[in-house]
Protein backbone atom coordinates (compact mmCIF):
# COMPACT_ATOMS: atom_id res chain seq x y z
CA UNK A 1 0.00 0.00 0.00
CA UNK A 2 1.38 3.55 -0.99
CA UNK A 3 2.50 5.82 1.92
CA UNK A 4 0.90 9.31 1.52
CA UNK A 5 3.28 12.10 2.82
CA UNK A 6 2.86 15.34 2.28
CA UNK A 7 6.18 17.46 3.78
CA UNK A 8 5.85 21.63 3.38
CA UNK A 9 8.47 23.94 4.52
CA UNK A 10 8.15 27.31 5.98
CA UNK A 11 10.73 30.17 5.55
CA UNK A 12 9.00 33.12 7.72
CA UNK A 13 10.36 36.11 9.95
CA UNK A 14 8.06 35.73 12.38
CA UNK A 15 9.54 38.65 14.70
CA UNK A 16 9.29 41.19 11.66
CA UNK A 17 5.45 39.66 10.66
CA UNK A 18 4.15 39.65 14.35
CA UNK A 19 5.87 43.35 14.62
CA UNK A 20 3.91 44.43 11.79
CA UNK A 21 0.25 42.59 12.78
CA UNK A 22 0.77 44.24 16.20
CA UNK A 23 1.68 47.74 14.81
CA UNK A 24 -1.67 47.24 12.41
CA UNK A 25 -3.49 45.85 15.35
CA UNK A 26 -2.95 49.17 17.17
CA UNK A 27 -3.73 51.15 14.11
CA UNK A 28 -6.92 49.43 13.30
CA UNK A 29 -7.99 50.19 17.63
CA UNK A 30 -6.56 53.52 17.06
CA UNK A 31 -9.04 54.07 14.35
CA UNK A 32 -11.90 52.71 15.93
CA UNK A 33 -11.48 55.07 19.32
CA UNK A 34 -11.56 57.84 17.27
CA UNK A 35 -14.62 56.51 15.18
CA UNK A 36 -16.52 56.16 18.89
CA UNK A 37 -15.27 59.47 19.93
CA UNK A 38 -16.97 60.82 16.33
CA UNK A 39 -20.50 58.96 17.38
CA UNK A 40 -20.59 60.31 20.19
CA UNK A 41 -20.41 63.87 19.08
CA UNK A 42 -22.60 63.28 15.92
CA UNK A 43 -24.97 61.65 18.76
CA UNK A 44 -25.56 65.25 20.25
CA UNK A 45 -26.55 66.72 16.55
CA UNK A 46 -28.65 63.26 15.54
CA UNK A 47 -31.10 63.12 18.45
CA UNK A 48 -32.11 66.64 18.26
CA UNK A 49 -34.95 64.96 15.16
CA UNK A 50 -36.41 62.04 14.88
CA UNK A 51 -37.91 62.71 11.71
CA UNK A 52 -37.56 64.90 8.43
CA UNK A 53 -40.24 66.76 7.03
CA UNK A 54 -41.06 67.63 3.22
CA UNK A 55 -43.31 70.34 2.58
CA UNK A 56 -45.07 71.51 -0.40
CA UNK A 57 -47.13 74.64 0.05
CA UNK A 58 -47.95 74.06 3.76
CA UNK A 59 -49.52 70.67 3.01
CA UNK A 60 -46.90 67.50 4.13
CA UNK A 61 -45.98 65.35 1.39
CA UNK A 62 -43.39 63.04 2.78
CA UNK A 63 -41.91 62.00 6.20
CA UNK A 64 -38.82 60.08 6.96
CA UNK A 65 -37.48 58.29 10.20
CA UNK A 66 -34.12 59.22 11.24
CA UNK A 67 -32.19 56.38 12.66
CA UNK A 68 -27.86 56.17 13.44
CA UNK A 69 -26.39 53.12 13.37
CA UNK A 70 -23.96 52.60 15.75
CA UNK A 71 -20.53 52.42 14.91
CA UNK A 72 -19.68 48.88 16.70
CA UNK A 73 -22.58 47.52 14.56
CA UNK A 74 -21.51 48.78 11.16
CA UNK A 75 -17.77 46.88 11.98
CA UNK A 76 -19.44 44.00 13.12
CA UNK A 77 -21.71 43.82 9.93
CA UNK A 78 -18.89 44.76 7.92
CA UNK A 79 -16.21 42.11 9.66
CA UNK A 80 -16.39 39.67 6.52
CA UNK A 81 -16.80 41.85 3.78
CA UNK A 82 -13.17 42.97 3.40
CA UNK A 83 -13.15 42.95 -0.89
CA UNK A 84 -16.26 45.11 -0.45
CA UNK A 85 -15.32 48.94 0.40
CA UNK A 86 -16.52 51.67 -1.87
CA UNK A 87 -14.76 55.11 -2.62
CA UNK A 88 -16.56 58.33 -3.18
CA UNK A 89 -16.32 61.96 -3.07
CA UNK A 90 -19.95 62.36 -3.80
CA UNK A 91 -21.03 65.30 -1.05
CA UNK A 92 -24.12 65.14 0.49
Amino acid sequence: MANNKLKINIDADTPEALKQMKEVTEAVNECVDALEKLEKVMGRFANQSDTVELYCQGKLISQSMIKQTPIKDLLERDKGNKNCLVKTNERV
